[in-house]
């Protein structure tokens, strides 16, 4: 099954209430929580209200908490998805500034000296 909830209902009852289900969206956001992983141990975990742009994504994580976790030693190679905050031009040059190395840039590299 696809997990639908499927109402059969006479013609003229749509709206009756004994076919309707309330529900609250409670705002229609929820809260994402970031955190980083590594061989030599773990990163604060970051609550991240609303939607995360590349701006607050250097400002919130990157700058206070990935660039001095790898530039202490815990990590040597960056990795994170490919969501648009990620793969954004300022977040790659904010990551670039601060030679951070990312999985990414790594492959890259090997891919040009081939």
């Amino acid at each position: 099954m696809d997990g639908r909830i499927r109402v059969w209902r006479r013609s003229g009852e749509r709206l009756d209430p004994a076919n309707v289900i309330e529900y609250d969206n409670y705002g229609s956001g929820s809260d994402m929580i970031w955190g980083g992983i590594s061989h030599q141990g773990k990163t604060e975990l970051v609550t991240v209200k609303n939607r995360l742009n590349a701006a607050r994504n250097c400002e919130e994580i990157i700058l206070p908490i990935v660039v001095p976790y790898i530039q202490n030693g815990n990590a040597d190679v960056f990795q994170q998805d490919n969501a648009r905050c990620h793969t954004a031009r300022h977040t790659q040059h904010v990551l670039a500034e601060n030679n951070i190395n990312t999985l990414d840039g790594l492959r890259d590299h090997q891919i040009c000296r081939q």
